[in-house]
Order: structure tokens, then C-alpha cells, then sequence
């Protein structure tokens, strides 16, 4: 199985998954296509709507003689009339409401191979939300042997299996159904059995259970969250890492009369307008779809159903490009109590999401309540604080409210008139703990968009972290600011402002230490520094040493990219296996020549790197030959079949030598 990631937004990711019927960019859904109906054509599906997978029942075509016949002898996607990937579903749903046994797992596996499905689902048992552990733990016992026997068919035409995580509301038996089939060969893995939770709007339950068998799966292969296609819940399941759904809501509600929106669903009868941009709304008031007749009424809803799904698809991949998966996830929480408290319960999953979150974004993150904490950027920020930004011993500074960025342009006016007669070290309280002065443009702390009076939850966390740096750093003393005290502070602090050379210098030290950890800043030691800052805003830009640029200052989250120079010099600095990607030698010279690093070629890796940091590239004897950031997390580097690990900025063969 070839899936490759491509971009990526912490566990939410855009992949590209390779079936016999061509390319499928994740996260997609898979409209259901039922066989005996045709009220919206498959190609009508891909040509009209953008969906350029679909799903449908192995069991319906195959009770079906005539359409069965036509499966097994022209393909399945003659039979549907779509040249694109199909899943095909084994029937479990329908043999289980209808008691139906006339078909074995290993008779509808190999009907679905026979008839050319891309992806083809096992016969499994799915455990009802409130049925006992016992019949979950018997019911996984016999999907898995099942698995083993589908595994073992014939399969000339190289079908990917959809290798299902069952377990009803036992996460205990979830954990260990994603478990064992983590020991099976590279598969699609839906994650079966939760439209009762989702019908119950059980969203907490639903979010555990996503959350327990995603951390217990190989990060390299799609999860499919299946019967899941409300556009309510799919940014909440992006979010968490699923790449695939499938939907028959869309035919499902427009029978019903009623209508698919993003914060919910909506009776046709009770509509007197329609806020709905979509091809079908835009030419038909709910007073006229309400006179067409029945059969046009229904398919008027199917396809403005089918709008909202697909743009719904198309919103949650731009959102993974622009970084803005959580803030998608919260405006839709905001729509329902329930989805809000399945987001707020995610925090018990944090260790989930912490090791694939990024240590910036390009995107300013946005602060609303303490709801926003869920996400791991606030609290990995003030991890981080805790321990690279050190108060040293005998230091004294200032704490003052943050009250806007950049910090120290807001500061108080006996303060700010203070500053221009004399160095006062400064540190910012911020949601993120205490930030001294000399990392305000580092991310997030600069690129964050919070209220000005926080919620109580949140302030009540602010007090908690600037306690737990006092506590951390006793050698020093943070003096909060009041206007009161100016009198002490001028006889406090009486020597003279710091340089912009010298506050430069500072925040070079600072970034380093923050970004890369304890020794990092002793790469500047003994050596002639030159600090390049922008003749307008005087803000570093480069730094370079005896001569050798060695580190650039990104201008979107105040953090360094290392050239191969910085990273040789970084090498020395911080002791092995910090920071480094070891690679196979057979592709180290290739990675020496600035191309990248691909997953399978990966030796061993750092297990405290995230996407997006800088990594040094070596080869087995621990030389490094290249320098770049990180798109894989360590964790996924190893079930990742294909794809880029690291993207190399530059190798030793590949640098440029500064004139």
C-alpha cells in the first residue's frame, strides 16, 4: 500500500493514497452508491460534485443475478459507470438488521476481488455502543480471525482491505483490536460501529474512540471513520487524524425532507429562507422546492446535500494547507453543547496530539476560552518556558501584564519612560506563562490573537504558570510591575540601556535556547558574530559567524532555519542523538546533494523532534550531510512505506560558499 503524506496540520493531514484505480487525496468522502438506484449518477458524483471516490454494497450486487453476473464479468466500475477508486462494503450492516447468513466472509471478500473493488471490506461483527464487554471481547475475537482469512484469499489485482476497529464503547477492547491489527499487513482501517454514537450524539464517547484506536494504529496507514458523514463531525474527526469517510446521509435526510448544513440539519417544512450559496438554493426558495414534486423535491435536497458535503471536504484540506484545523473544529463546536464538550474531553487524549504537533504555524493562533487550551500549542509553549528560558542566578526582572503585541512597544507609561534611562529586564505575563522580553516575536507568543479580559478558567491558568516559573527559577526574582513602585525600580535598576547591537545579541542567545534547548547558544562562543538586522525595522534577519552565514530568522514565527554551516556548528553544540536524523549510507550522499529524505531510508531519529523543526540530517557514523525541517513525526517515520521524512534545505554538496 503506497499513502503518502503531503501536508498536515498536527494529527489532521492531506495524504495521497495509491489504489488500482488511480490517486485519492485524503481526507475525501465517499458518497454511497446503492446499485439498484440512480437518482445521482456516480459520474455525476465526480463531474459535478468533486468526489472522486465512492462507496458501495458488495452484498446488495451480489443478491442482485443480473447485477451480480454483470460485477464479476465487466468490473464493478463498468457496473457503476466510474473509472475512479470504489470501496466496496461486505454487507455487515444488512446481514446483521435483516439476520441474514446466506453469505460466508470468505464468499463476499473474494466476490468483492473478482469484481475489481479498490477496497474491499471483510465480513466483520460490530458491538452495539451498549452492549457488555464480554460480547465485544467475543465478537473482536472472531472479526479478527475473519481478517486473517481475508488476508490469506487470492488477491491478483492487488485490492487494499479495509481492516475494520470494532469494540463498541469498550475503548479497552478498541486499544486492543487496533493493536492487533497493527501486527497485520498495511491495510485501510475504518473505525466501525459508531453511527449509533453519533446518532446519539454521543460525541465524547465518539471522540474517545477515535482517539484510542488512532493511538494505537501505525500512523502510516488511512483511518476510515465509517457510516460518518454529518459535516458536523468531520472537522472533529480531521482534526484527530481521519483520513476517509462515507456517506449515504445525503439520499438519507433529502427522503426525510430535510437539508445538510454545517452546524446541522434542517426540515425543508420549517425553512421560510435559505442561507445556503449552493447551486440548487441559489435558484430555489424552500417555497419552491417545497412545490416541486416528490421525486424532483428529493432530488433537489440530494444535491444541495451533496454541496455541502463536498465543500465541507474541500474547506477541511484548505484548512489543513492554512494551519486552521482547530479553529475550524471550534466554530462548529460552538454550534452544538455536545460537540463542544467531545472537544474540551480531547484534552485527556493529550499525549495524542502533542508528539505530531508542530513547534509553529504560519497561522496566528486564536485564543477564545479556556476551550482553546485543548490544543497543545499553549501548553507545549509553556513547557518549553519552564525550561529553556531560564531566570539566572542573582537576575532580577520585571513582570508586567502583556497588553498586546509586540510587547514591549505596550508597555505601561512610567515603565516605558523608565526603559529609555535604563536597562530593565523585562518578562510578559501571558497565557503562556512568563516570556522575557528578548523571545517576544518568537511563535506563538508574538502571532497570537487572544481576549483582553480572559475567561476565568484561563486567567486561573496564567496565575498557575507564573507560580511554576517562580518555583522553577528561585535563584532569580520577578518584581511584578506596579505604577507605585517606580520610585524603587529607578533605584533598582541604573544601568544604562541595552544597545540594539546587544539586544540583538540577546535575542539570538534567547531564540536558540528556546528553539534548540540547553547548549544550544554556545555555538556563538569564541566566535566573530556579524547579527544582519532589516535597515527599516531593525529586526534580525541573518546571523553569521567568522564570516559563514549560519542561521536565518523566519519572519513568521521568530524562529531560525539552519544553513549546513549553522548545522555543523549546532552539532558540536548539542550532544548526539539531539536533533539528528540518522539515515541509511547507501542514500546519505544522495541527501548530501540537497535531495530529500524519504521515510524508508531512516535509521533512527530523535524522538523529541516534531514536524516542523530543524533536523540534522547524518549518516550512520553520525557525519552530518545535510540540514532541514521536519515533515514526519518520529513516530510515523517507520509505518510510513513512502514518502518525505525530512525536507532538506541544503547538503553538505549542495550549500552554497558565501562570497
Amino acid at each position: 500500500m503506497r499513502f503518502e503524506l503531503k501536508d498536515r496540520d498536527g494529527l489532521a493531514r492531506r495524504c495521497e493514497l495509491t489504489t488500482p484505480h488511480g490517486k485519492l487525496e485524503t481526507p475525501a468522502l465517499l458518497p454511497v452508491v446503492n446499485p439498484n438506484l440512480s437518482e445521482v449518477s456516480p459520474a455525476a458524483l465526480r463531474d459535478e460534485f468533486g468526489f472522486r471516490a465512492v462507496i458501495t454494497n458488495a452484498y446488495i450486487i451480489r443478491r442482485s443475478e443480473g447485477l451480480a453476473e454483470r460485477a464479476l464479468k465487466e468490473g464493478v466500475h463498468r457496473l457503476l459507470g466510474f473509472d475512479g477508486p470504489i470501496m466496496t462494503d461486505s454487507g455487515t450492516f444488512q446481514m446483521r438488521m435483516y439476520r441474514d447468513a446466506e453469505v460466508t466472509n470468505a464468499e463476499i471478500v473474494s466476490f468483492q476481488l473478482a469484481a475489481g473493488s479498490d477496497i474491499a471490506t471483510p465480513l466483520d461483527l460490530f458491538t452495539e455502543p451498549g452492549e457488555p464487554l464480554g460480547k465485544a471481547e467475543s465478537d473482536w475475537a472472531e472479526t479478527l480471525g475473519r481478517y486473517l482469512e481475508a488476508l490469506a484469499l487470492p488477491n491478483p489485482k492487488g485490492a487494499l482491505l479495509a481492516l475494520t476497529v470494532q469494540g463498541g464503547s469498550h475503548l479497552a477492547v478498541r486499544r486492543r483490536a487496533a493493536g492487533d491489527l497493527s501486527a497485520l499487513p498495511a491495510a485501510v482501517h475504518p473505525i466501525g460501529g459508531v453511527v449509533p454514537i453519533m446518532e446519539g450524539e454521543r460525541y465524547s464517547l465518539l471522540a474517545d474512540v477515535i482517539a484510542t484506536a488512532k493511538a494505537a494504529l501505525p500512523r502510516g496507514r488511512p483511518v476510515h471513520l465509517f457510516g460518518a458523514g454529518h459535516p458536523l463531525v468531520i472537522p472533529l474527526a480531521v482534526w484527530l487524524g481521519c483520513d476517509l469517510f462515507d456517506s449515504s446521509s445525503y439520499a438519507k435526510y433529502a427522503h426525510d425532507g430535510r437539508l445538510l448544513y454545517p452546524d446541522g440539519t434542517r426540515a425543508l417544512a420549517d425553512l421560510e429562507e435559505n442561507p445556503c450559496p449552493c447551486p440548487v438554493c441559489a435558484r430555489h426558495t424552500p417555497a419552491d422546492l417545497r412545490a416541486l414534486p416528490p421525486p424532483e423535491r428529493y432530488l433537489a435536497l440530494a444535491r444541495h446535500n451533496l454541496h455541502v458535503l463536498s465543500a465541507e471536504m474541500r474547506k477541511a484540506r484548505q484548512a489543513i494547507r492554512e494551519g486552521s484545523v482547530f479553529e475550524l473544529v471550534e466554530s462548529r463546536a460552538r454550534a452544538n453543547p455536545r460537540l463542544l464538550e467531545a472537544v474540551r474531553r480531547v484534552a485527556l487524549h493529550a499525549d495524542l496530539l502533542e508528539e505530531v504537533e508542530p513547534a509553529s504555524r504560519t497561522r496566528a493562533l486564536r485564543y477564545f476560552d479556556a476551550t482553546s487550551g485543548v490544543l497543545p500549542t499553549v501548553e507545549l509553549a509553556r513547557r518549553r518556558l519552564l525550561e529553556r528560558a531560564p531566570l539566572g542566578e542573582g537576575e532580577e526582572a520585571v513582570l508586567v501584564a502583556a497588553r498586546g503585541t509586540p510587547f514591549s512597544k505596550r508597555l505601561p507609561q512610567g515603565l516605558a519612560k523608565l526603559r529609555r534611562d535604563a536597562h530593565v529586564p523585562l518578562f510578559f505575563e501571558t497565557l503562556f506563562g512568563p516570556v522575557p522580553e528578548a523571545l517576544e516575536e518568537v511563535y506563538p507568543f508574538a502571532q497570537h490573537i487572544a481576549p483582553q479580559t480572559l475567561d476565568a478558567e484561563s486567567a486561573s491558568r496564567v496565575a498557575r504558570a507564573t507560580e511554576s516559573y517562580a518555583r522553577r527559577w528561585p535563584q532569580g526574582r520577578l518584581r511584578r510591575f506596579e505604577e507605585a513602585e517606580l520610585g524603587a525600580l529607578r533605584g533598582a535598576f541604573r544601568a544604562p540601556p541595552l544597545t540594539q547591537s546587544a539586544r540583538a545579541l540577546a535575542q539570538v542567545e534567547a531564540t536558540l535556547a528556546y528553539q534548540f534547548g540547553a547548549g544550544a547558544a554556545s555555538l556563538l562562543r569564541g566566535r566573530a558574530a556579524t547579527i544582519e538586522r532589516s535597515p527599516r525595522t531593525g529586526k534580525v534577519r541573518t546571523v553569521w559567524l567568522d564570516g559563514r552565514h549560519v542561521l536565518s530568522l523566519r519572519a513568521h514565527d521568530g524562529l531560525f532555519s539552519l544553513t549546513f554551516e549553522g548545522g555543523g556548528l549546532l552539532a558540536k553544540a548539542v550532544p548526539a542523538p539531539r536533533h539528528r536524523v540518522a539515515v541509511v549510507d547507501d542514500t546519505a550522499p544522495f541527501n548530501a546533494q540537497g535531495k530529500n529524505v524519504f521515510a524508508p531510508f531512516v535509521k533512527s531519529c530523535d524522538p523529541d523532534l516534531r514536524p516542523g523543526d530543524e533536523a540534522l540530517v547524518a549518516d550512520e557514523a553520525g557525519a552530518i550531510v545535510a540540514v532541514g525541517r521536519m515533515r514526519l513525526a518520529p513516530g510515523e517515520i517507520s509505518s510510513f512505506g513512502s514518502g518525505v521524512a525530512v525536507d532538506v534545505r541544503q547538503g553538505a554538496r549542495s550549500r552554497r560558499v558565501p562570497p
